[in-house]
């Protein structure tokens, strides 16, 4: 299998990230093969390495943005993921500084996330496990970055924690990219073109009937996800049967 069907994730993390064809959906009428696509480096200012054996360090190449993106921790990961594919997110960017002082001492503040959102929004995300952001009062952390730092970095300031996300979430937003990965845009074309004339909700099965692409159309339609095109209940599992919102009606 090609490459460009995995994500080329450091660590243990890569098989993890190996995800299978939705099921019903390795027939296709058209074959396509994805082409070769060049990933930029990261631009974080610190490159994260592990703190403890055992840690979770590893990037993600984002497809909607062609550029790699680390992470280093198991629930950086799962937010990382789920932010790629938010339709509303414009850039991510891990890992950016800035530096202060308080009080005659100079600090640098780091932040995990620093996303800019299509309405021209900058959040910059803290990303822990609660009970570590309680222990390391991370709230007052951010309330003082905020104060002396500011707008230079971001607009505001907020904590991700383990309450945020769940399992269906991130397995959606695995497979959105994972589809995404085909860089298959004649197809993602001929399933929009389709969903201009098409009911307002219909399944995955059904675009792939209708577009006349079968499964590569099944795949074209997820990818469109991050894009607005298709929308669908975040709680339910994206399969052949699950059921999208079509946004292209005219």
């Amino acid at each position: 299998m090609s490459n460009l069907y995995s994500f080329l994730l450091d660590r243990d993390l890569s098989s993890k990230l190996r995800v299978p064809l939705l099921a019903g959906c390795e027939a296709s009428c058209i074959p396509y093969t994805p082409p070769l696509v060049h990933y930029a480096e990261s631009v974080a200012d610190r490159r994260p390495s592990p703190r403890n054996r055992g840690s979770s360090v590893g990037s993600v190449p984002d497809p909607f943005r062609r550029r790699r993106i680390f992470f280093e921790s198991r629930l950086e990961y799962r937010h990382l993921v789920a932010l790629m594919v938010n339709p509303d997110v414009l850039d991510i960017r891990e890992q950016q500084s800035r530096t202060y002082s308080v009080g005659g001492r100079r600090h640098r503040y780091t932040t995990d996330f620093l996303t800019t959102f299509r309405s021209g929004l900058t959040v910059a995300y803290e990303v822990k496990y609660e009970a570590d952001a309680i222990r390391s009062n991370v709230h007052w952390l951010l309330e003082e970055v905020a104060a002396e730092v500011g707008d230079s970095l971001a607009d505001e300031y907020r904590l991700l924690t383990e309450v945020h996300i769940n399992d269906v979430t991130v397995s959606n937003s695995e497979t959105i990219i994972w589809c995404a990965r085909d860089f298959d845009v004649t197809g993602q074309e001929v399933v929009r073109a389709m969903l201009s004339g098409a009911p307002e909700q219909m399944t995955l099965e059904e675009i792939g009937e209708r577009s006349g692409l079968g499964g590569r159309g099944q795949r074209a339609a997820i990818a469109l996800i991050q894009q607005g095109a298709l929308s669908f209940d975040a709680t339910q599992s994206l399969s052949p049967r699950c059921l999208l919102r079509n946004r292209c009606r005219q």
